[in-house]
């Protein structure tokens, strides 16, 4: 039988346990409401007067989906034995959200705009949280819950720093702050800065797929996670000389908008002050309107409506998925886009050496032998139908004459050049695809343009941007001379290179500086529009531009077609003039066929498994510098894969085909 607790609000029935850790376990309450009960393992006076002063502040009104204490819980002795809080039923912890595999079991719909919402309600929770007074002190990706509709929930409010009497006793170590690591965290007064750190470690895994800010690549020794949070070594510096690399397929802050890459920078620089959770929502609400499809695979989202999709790059760097179902936008049913009168042509040239250059080209019709050899004739009147032995030998001789008349055939098409002119049709087709891709886009020439003219306002304003000791906080008389001397007077003089130059410049005056910079920038970005009539003619001249590239472009396609056409045209002369050497293979193959069909036999009728032993030897070992089938050990030809990706995609096949399928890739030739 359960324990009853009384609270004030009445009595206290514990129902379904909903989880149990350390400090105690927490169940649903049986009476159905939407409350849940945590019963402490070892309650104390410190632990009863903390969860009556939050319940008396009625925090919870103030933070929904935080799960503050509502009021205390006592034993049926009258001990403290817990508290009553706001039951969280849906969710999972935020860092299975974050992490790609239990991401795609716990989430499987989540894109990364649901990613961004998630980190976006996340800030938006914590700053509710920290205008009540309270602050966190243990964030971690344990504590956040995220539903399936990126609702963010906090629990283990309990925890949380409470004014400075009621103070927060743990920490995670990788949430930890830098001057935090080393002392004892229960007698720590735990500040709105602190809870930054945590923040933006929380915001960065979100973004960046459950990576750690400070987790990377050595540059040389290996250093420790613990260590590189101490030493301010965040691996995804852009402003900053650290011990560590980004890793390798990963999300860039160059992929971000400059604005929450400044965040990001300063969150983890170690000089001034860190972001508050509302300098995030501003940024990351900036980011949600500027999420953009990717063009070329369905469940991909760009940062910025500008440059490449980075989710591609990292698929093609690591050959994993990230999002979406990897079905390719262009197989997509889309509206058909006009095509110039050219382009048919040259689709239709393509097609034809499709069909007619490499395997295409066939040996010239041979009429077949009105009758068999004499041996085979000679066998019938002897023997009448022949025997087991008779037959293997027939047949087996036949498989020799075929093994011969493919490698006659495929010595054949190198002489008439059929696969020449496979690689000029390659040549034409990879000819056409940078043709349909480099097709004008309306709205991407629209952006860029409009793009390149603000940069060109941001320039300009930064040159105008002096640097005085009014401007830039810290700098100093002194410094202002110091940066003059060396011919640097303005916010577009500043760059890591040139203030590394600098006499007496020290790495946080340099971070200061540059994180001044790109603060700057971002103020800019949003202050400076081009005017309409200078985007109008810059939108003009590059619409000019890609007519004039279209036109040359496709003035060397009809070039390419033409030459292509005119080589089958000759490939098919050549195939159709007199070669002794084929027509004596195809006449013995011919003659073969002919004697099994009059002695009624076939192929089928001699496994391999059955020739006797003076023809069943082993495979002939291989000779230097030719191909043995891995099967069979037979002879080994070159053929083309037709209908594949590739349309010069060749391999070694074996003779035998198709009683045998043995194959071998085509390795390049050494010099």
């Amino acid at each position: 039988m359960k324990a009853v607790y009384r609270g004030p609000s009445g009595i206290l029935v514990p129902g379904l346990r909903l989880g149990r850790g350390g400090e105690g376990e927490v169940f649903a309450l049986a009476d159905g409401s939407p409350r849940a009960i945590k019963i402490y393992a070892s309650p104390d006076a410190a632990r009863e007067a903390k969860i009556l002063s939050m319940a008396a502040a009625r925090l919870g009104p103030l933070c929904p989906g935080v799960a503050f204490p509502e009021e205390a819980a006592y034993a049926g002795d009258g001990s403290f034995a817990g508290f009553v809080m706001p039951l969280v039923a849906e969710g999972h912890p935020v860092h299975e959200l974050c992490s790609p595999g239990s991401r795609r079991r716990e989430f499987p719909g989540a894109d990364w705009r649901f990613l961004v919402r998630t980190a976006l309600n996340t800030a938006r929770v914590m700053e509710r949280i920290h205008a009540t007074g309270a602050v966190i002190g243990d964030v971690n990706g344990s504590g956040v819950i995220v539903s399936q509709r990126a609702v963010v929930s906090l629990i283990d409010a309990d925890s949380f720093q409470w004014g400075e009497d009621h103070l927060c006793r743990v920490g995670v170590p990788e949430f930890t702050p830098p001057e935090l690591h080393g002392r004892t965290l229960d007698g720590v007064v735990r500040t709105v800065q602190h809870d930054s750190f945590g923040l933006a470690v929380l915001l960065f895994q979100l973004l960046f797929l459950g990576r750690h800010p400070h987790a990377g690549v050595p540059r040389h020794r290996e250093l420790p996670l613990v260590d590189a949070i101490v030493q301010n070594c965040f691996a995804y510096s852009r402003i900053r000389s650290v011990r560590l690399a980004p890793p390798g397929g990963t999300l860039l802050p160059d992929d971000l908008p400059l604005g929450l890459a400044t965040l990001f920078e300063r969150a983890f620089a170690g000089v001034g002050p860190r972001p508050l959770a509302r300098d995030w929502i501003g940024e990351l609400e900036i980011l949600e309107t500027e999420i953009t499809p990717c063009d070329r695979k369905e469940g991909h989202h760009r940062p910025t409506p500008r440059g490449g999709c980075p989710w591609c790059r990292i698929e093609r760097d690591t050959g994993s998925p990230t999002f979406g179902s990897g079905m390719s936008a262009a197989s997509l049913p889309r509206a058909a886009a006009p095509v110039a009168s050219a382009i048919p042509e040259v689709r239709r040239v393509l097609s034809r050496a499709a069909r007619e250059a490499g395997e295409g080209v066939r040996p010239p019709a041979a009429s077949e032998p009105s009758a068999p050899g004499y041996a085979a004739i000679l066998t019938l009147k002897q023997d009448g139908r022949p025997g087991a032995e008779t037959a293997r030998q027939f047949v087996a001789a036949h498989r020799k004459v075929r093994r011969d008349l493919d490698r006659t055939v495929d010595a054949w098409r190198n002489r008439v050049g059929a696969w020449t002119v496979v690689k000029s049709a390659a040549d034409l087709a990879a000819a056409l695809v940078r043709h349909d891709a480099a097709a004008f886009d309306h709205d991407a020439a629209l952006l860029d343009v409009t793009s390149a003219l603000r940069a060109r306002l941001v320039e300009d304003e930064l040159q105008r941007l002096s640097l005085t000791a009014a401007a830039v906080p810290g700098l100093g008389e002194r410094g202002v001379a110091r940066l003059a001397s060396a011919g640097i007077r303005c916010a577009a003089d500043l760059n890591r290179a040139e203030l590394e130059a600098v006499h007496g410049m020290g790495e946080k005056g340099i971070v200061a500086l540059l994180l001044w910079r790109d603060d700057a920038v971002v103020r800019m970005e949003r202050s400076v529009t081009p005017a309409p009539s200078e985007i109008a003619r810059a939108f003009d001249e590059r619409r000019s531009r890609s007519f004039e590239d279209e036109a040359r472009r496709e003035h060397g396609l009809v070039r390419l077609a033409a030459e292509l056409n005119a080589a089958l045209d000759e490939l098919a002369v050549r195939a159709g003039s007199e070669d002794r050497r084929l027509e004596a293979a195809v006449d013995a193959y011919r003659e073969s066929l002919a004697d099994l069909r009059h002695l009624g036999l076939s192929e089928r009728d001699a496994p391999a498994d059955q020739t006797p032993v003076a023809q069943k030897s082993a495979p002939k070992p291989r000779r230097s510098g030719t191909a043995a089938c891995p099967v069979c050990g037979g002879a080994m030809s070159k053929r083309w894969a037709r209908g594949g990706p590739n349309p010069n995609s060749f391999f070694l096949g074996c003779s035998n085909y198709p009683a045998c399928s043995g194959s071998r890739s085509l390795r390049p030739r050494r010099p």
